[in-house]
């Protein structure tokens, strides 16, 4: 049985407003700040934030790209099943995980296991997200008719793109911890350049 896609694009929209917004618990140290403070003490109370708002930056960022895929593939998907839902269902349980693996990031990110959570966290939504259009375009049987093989290999190799990123920079953590970040955090950008570039989207 098919289902029209409106109501888990819905939910999807939903879910990561949600997401975007819990993600500021992390920045939550702000409603400590009482008594009387000077200009000093304010700035200096921000710069001990700096790892917070950079965490923040980029699960935004990241969770920014999630979406804007999972934008382009329901743009081809024109039915879901029973298959598809509760592929996404996966998703978002795995996606809902992140402000809380950005807020482990946020207080101990010098620890090498909390990053390397962080990037599986993101790096388990990038195959899920992948695996779902594989499965959608699988013999055109959720797609619109109209969708071309090459639309449906350019979402197959931008997906993998994004794969490539999140193991890259996996592997650069067990070397350095901060360069696998500074991999990690190019990832939004690089992808929507490549994007751009190689299928005009």
């Amino acid at each position: 049985m098919k289902f029209k896609t409106s109501r888990l694009e819905a939910l999807t929209d939903g879910i990561f407003a949600i997401i975007m917004t819990v993600l500021l618990v992390g920045l939550s140290e702000v409603f400590n700040l009482s008594g009387s403070l000077s200009q000093n003490d304010l700035v200096k109370f921000f710069i001990a934030l700096k790892e917070d708002f950079g965490v923040y930056i980029l699960t935004f960022l990241v969770l920014g790209v999630f979406w804007l895929e999972h934008h382009w593939q329901f743009h081809f998907i024109k039915h879901a099943d029973a298959v598809l839902v509760f592929i996404n269902i996966s998703w978002f349980m795995v996606i809902c995980i992140l402000p809380f693996t950005a807020l482990l990031m946020g207080n101990h990110g010098h620890l090498a296991v909390v990053v390397f959570l962080f990037e599986l966290n993101i790096l388990l939504s990038s195959l899920i997200l992948y695996i779902h259009w594989l499965y959608a375009s699988n013999k055109h049987h959720l797609l619109d008719a109209e969708v071309s093989k090459e639309a449906v290999s350019s979402h197959r190799e931008a997906g993998l793109f994004l794969i490539t990123i999140c193991v890259l920079a996996l592997i650069v953590t067990f070397w350095n911890v901060l360069i696998g970040l500074l991999v990690l955090a190019m990832s939004p950008l690089v992808f929507i350049f490549y994007r751009k570039s190689n299928h005009g989207l």
